[in-house]
């Protein structure tokens, strides 16, 4: 957990948010067992980890506390990306009828 608190062990925080979107343990997302065995020591650990690692961070920028509250707190920046396809659902008008959902497809060249 601390190393994805400074930015390290990316591909095992990936990992452990993809076993918890598939509902199986680390071990199998990472092919070393087959899905429906008991989960290891270390499958139970990364879970409690990834637990942990996420209540750690603000709900609303998702930087780590520890970084962004309390006594010294980093300075951050703030920057813009623009998306052409959330402009066109931002412009788009037309009011929805109930379980009607927008989304945006790439326009025929």
């Amino acid at each position: 957990m601390e190393a994805w608190q400074h930015g390290g062990g990316q591909r095992t925080l990936l990992e452990a948010r993809t076993a918890r979107a598939w509902g199986v343990p680390l071990s199998v997302v990472r092919g070393q067992r087959p899905p429906g065995e008991k989960w290891t020591y270390n499958d139970q650990v990364t879970a409690l980890a990834l637990t942990t690692y996420e209540a750690s961070l603000c709900p609303g920028c998702g930087q780590p506390l520890v970084h962004s509250t309390g006594d010294h707190p980093r300075n951050y920046e703030v920057r813009t990306i623009s998306c052409v396809g959330c402009n066109e659902l931002e412009t788009w008008t037309k009011e929805l009828q109930p379980g009607e959902r927008k989304y945006v497809v790439p326009e025929d060249d």
